[in-house]
């Protein structure tokens, strides 16, 4: 009886290496004044983390600024894939107090189908982007 557990024991240990977390797909969009990318970095991070780079115009371009310090995303918002987005009001991003909406975008991605955005529907002033364009971490 011994000798069974212990050989279960050996094939878990063994094919546990070859099991890995889902890495999380990315979301991007660009206001006015911020750069806000979500992402898990392709499993760089334990959990998705809120990115802002704020810019401003000048001549001939645009000019970017010192980065905002990155936020957990579970902190800041909600999440319900493919159907929206919700951000706390007193959140220290420029997503704070914003919902977001999943719609189609018409740019295709991976190979010609149509993506997914989600579109700001609510609280979108601050430097919140109008949209957040998700990319598939794998086509």
């Amino acid at each position: 009886m011994h000798l069974r557990n212990l050989l279960a024991l050996c094939l878990l240990l063994i094919c546990a290496g070859n099991v890995s977390a889902a890495c999380s797909d990315t979301l991007r969009g660009n206001s006015s004044k911020f750069a806000i990318t979500i992402t898990d970095g392709g499993c760089e991070f334990e959990a998705a983390m809120i990115f802002a780079a704020p810019y401003k115009e000048v001549e001939g371009g645009l000019e970017s600024l010192e980065p905002l310090p990155a936020v957990p995303f579970e902190a800041e918002c909600e999440f319900e894939q493919g159907v929206e987005i919700r951000c706390k009001s007193g959140g220290t991003t420029p997503l704070a107090g914003t919902r977001y909406k999943a719609t189609e975008d018409t740019n295709p991605i991976c190979g010609g189908d149509r993506g997914l955005r989600y579109t700001c529907v609510d609280g979108c002033k601050g430097g919140a982007p109008p949209y957040l364009y998700w990319e598939p971490y794998e086509c």
